[in-house]
């Protein structure tokens, strides 16, 4: 609810706990690995998403844009677009929540909003979304309109359940992850509403 709270789980992208977990869990998993986490850069907190590669290395970390609720409270809006890296199995990316609306509002004062969509003129194939996405209709069809956009594959990890902070409980309803292809197949293999799950699929 404040900067001074944020400070408290805030960590630097490359060598914080978490990403140190994460590195050794790509290397052990042979797997890429993305999380949502509170960056400290420059003195600054940033509502962020971080890659880790097979090999450990950290290839991708992106500051959310398009804050929403209480971001405004605590976190920074990042300036850049998300950047694409190349992997074996195509371009990719990664985003954090609202910014899955990729259309920067025109009333939104910040200096990304000249590059008013993500990855126009930019090819990408596979984007992992880390959303907080609450209740509504699921896939949402902001999901759904982010991958007829960019005519890319979306892997969408959402939250589920209630947050508590002292008196104010945040629900963020029965969660859904997904992963969605440009021909707007939804697949939601292991998908298991209000509890922890796995959801897979092989796509071409």
């Amino acid at each position: 609810m404040n900067p001074e709270e944020a400070f408290k789980v805030a960590e630097p992208a490359i060598d914080g706990v978490t990403a140190r977990f994460m590195r050794r869990t790509a290397v052990e998993l042979k797997a890429y690995m993305v999380w949502g986490f509170v960056e400290l850069k420059d003195g600054r907190l940033y509502n962020s998403v971080s890659v880790a590669a097979p090999n450990g290395s950290i290839i991708l970390t992106s500051q959310k844009i398009n804050l929403w609720g209480n971001d405004f409270l605590w976190a920074k809006p990042g300036i850049d677009p998300p950047p694409i890296i190349q992997t074996e199995f195509g371009l990719l990316s990664a985003i954090i929540c609202r910014d899955v609306r990729d259309k920067i509002p025109a009333n939104i004062p910040r200096i990304a909003a000249k590059d008013p969509h993500f990855f126009d003129g930019r090819k990408v194939d596979v984007v992992a979304m880390c959303v907080n996405w609450g209740k509504g209709g699921f896939p949402s069809t902001s999901w759904m309109d982010f991958v007829a956009d960019n005519k890319c594959t979306a892997v969408i990890a959402n939250r589920w359940g209630d947050e508590k902070n002292q008196t104010f409980t945040q629900d963020f309803g029965h969660g859904g992850s997904a992963i969605v292809e440009p021909d707007w197949t939804v697949h939601t293999g292991g998908l298991r509403f209000n509890e922890d799950c796995v959801v897979s699929a092989a796509i071409g």
